[in-house]
């Protein structure tokens, strides 16, 4: 605010003044009280007072975040390959102020599946059984202040017949650890009945 701090000015005096908000702040308006009074309107961040006695005058100001949240982590990755059917699909997120976890949306392949998903302030985690093929996501996250951001990407479910086409059912597995620390797994597997 200039000028700032306590000033004395005579009786009938006409002062400009002017406030600048910092960062992520806006200027409201001037209030006022005692015997001053605005010229030019309070609503203005330059304006002018008349002095007809003592009082104060206040710049009010209002947060205002224009920086919407930011979103990371997404999983599976954009563009990944997925080997099997189940999956999560999840992301994190932050904000300089704070998530409006109500306004979490999130869409695979279109369809609207926020009420399955666990939702929190930092967060969305989706467990999900899908189908082969290339699969959409879209996560929608808004901050306190309505700052949208929109986060999209998709990855591909792969899942690869085994056994010349048959399925088939690992039934047990022994594990040797010979001298040199290595490991062998070796499998037994069934073909299942069709």
């Amino acid at each position: 605010m200039n000028p700032s701090g306590s000033n004395w000015y005579d009786l009938a005096s006409i002062i400009d003044i002017s406030a600048t908000a910092d960062q992520d702040y806006k200027f409201v308006n001037w209030s006022s009280t005692g015997y001053i009074y605005f010229m030019t309107g309070s609503t203005n961040s330059n304006t002018s007072v008349y002095i007809n006695g003592g009082g104060t005058v206040t710049a009010n100001f209002q947060l205002f975040d224009i920086t919407p949240p930011t979103v990371m982590g997404i999983s599976p990755a954009n563009g990944s390959k997925v080997i099997t059917n189940q999956t999560t699909i999840g992301a994190s997120y932050s904000d300089r102020i704070a998530i409006d976890v109500a306004s979490v949306v999130l869409k695979v392949d279109g369809n609207d599946v926020t009420s399955a998903v666990s939702v929190t302030s930092t967060g969305v985690s989706y467990p999900v059984t899908l189908a082969n093929g290339t699969h959409d996501v879209e996560l929608t996250v808004k901050d306190m202040s309505g700052n949208p951001t929109v986060a999209a990407w998709s990855f591909t479910i792969n899942v690869l017949p085994l056994s010349g086409g048959l399925p088939i059912e690992i039934i047990g597995g022994i594990a040797v650890a010979g001298a040199i620390g290595i490991a062998i797994l070796v499998f037994f597997v069934r073909r299942k009945a069709l």
